[in-house]
């Protein structure tokens, strides 16, 4: 297994009504040369939602320098980030890895 020591924190930068999905961005990402596809590990929807991307146990494509030992999440929306999810989220991951450090990217 991976040693996490950050959990980097990235949004969609999608108006308020243009969706990402995983999949979504699953497929930005494959146009952009992702081979592996989406380069973060999580997700979250709008209306809380938890979607899947890459493995945990994948090195992602979501902070150069730093994916090797980093978990990504990306929430939808711009800089309107809320919600019960996202903090669930950062918190057991936080759990999960605790000696790692969240970043804002």
């Amino acid at each position: 297994m991976r040693t996490i020591t950050l959990i980097v924190i990235h949004c969609s930068a999608v108006k308020p009504d243009q969706q990402s999905s995983a999949a979504q961005i699953d497929t930005w990402h494959r146009q952009r040369g992702f081979h592996l596809g989406i380069g973060y590990h999580y997700v979250i929807r709008r209306n809380g939602v938890i979607e899947a991307g890459r493995p945990e146990w994948m090195v992602g494509a979501h902070c150069q320098h730093h994916n090797q030992h980093s978990i990504g999440i990306c929430y939808e929306g711009g800089l309107d980030i809320r919600g019960a999810s996202f903090i669930s989220t950062v918190r057991f991951l936080k759990i999960y890895t605790p000696n790692s450090e969240i970043l804002n990217n």
